[in-house]
């Protein structure tokens, strides 16, 4: 009841572009899509959100699917911390091929690359893709919050676990620290049990 089809679509160079569905929440944006080419074998591409208008927006964002086979679906997450969702965002997908197929890539190699000291350089795109996407309430999740506020001391510095809120595809611990704390939080490991 709160996966939104969408069925867009977008060709260009010979690249298919599809948005096949949104899961959203007042918080996060899930972006179903596929890439598909007969004349490419293995597409990627780097996306980019903003407004509905072009401008910028607060919020994060990752995908996953790099490697993926074509017309294999992917996702784009977009999360949102301390505004929420708009009603409308747009997403750009600016696609490329490495002309290569990932699985015969060494893994210690693909490691060697996210990390090299090498300037960045943008691959060459073959088609631009700019999709306006609009949610419609009545698939819009509402999301749960659940009160804790509990504080816990951590290697001598309180933290307070304000709320828990639930959505149908993610679940946020809110946390705060206290002002006497004489260190900050670089990083927390943790697990969620169920009762």
């Amino acid at each position: 009841e709160y996966v939104q089809p969408m069925d867009l679509s977008q060709t260009q160079n010979d690249i298919t572009a599809e948005v096949a569905y949104l899961i959203v929440d007042q918080k996060q944006v899930n972006v179903f899509y596929r890439l598909d080419s007969d004349k490419y074998e293995t597409l990627d591409a780097d996306p980019e959100v903003r407004s509905a208008e072009g401008g910028h927006l607060p919020c994060g964002y990752s995908s996953t699917g790099w490697g993926a086979e074509n017309g294999e679906l992917r996702c784009l997450s977009i999360d949102f911390v301390d505004d929420n969702v708009p009603a409308s965002l747009r997403i750009k997908l600016d696609v490329y091929t490495n002309g290569i197929r990932h699985e015969n890539v060494a893994p210690e190699q693909a490691v060697d690359d996210i990390y090299s000291d090498d300037p960045y350089e943008e691959p060459d795109y073959l088609a631009h893709f700019d999709f306006l996407l609009e949610f419609d309430p009545k698939f819009t999740a509402t999301g749960k919050v659940f009160p804790v506020n509990q504080t816990v001391i951590l290697e001598g510095q309180a933290i307070t676990i304000t709320d828990i809120e639930v959505y149908p595809t993610h679940m946020r611990v809110d946390i705060a620290e206290s002002a006497d704390n004489t260190a900050w939080l670089k990083g927390l490991e943790f697990y969620i049990e169920t009762d």
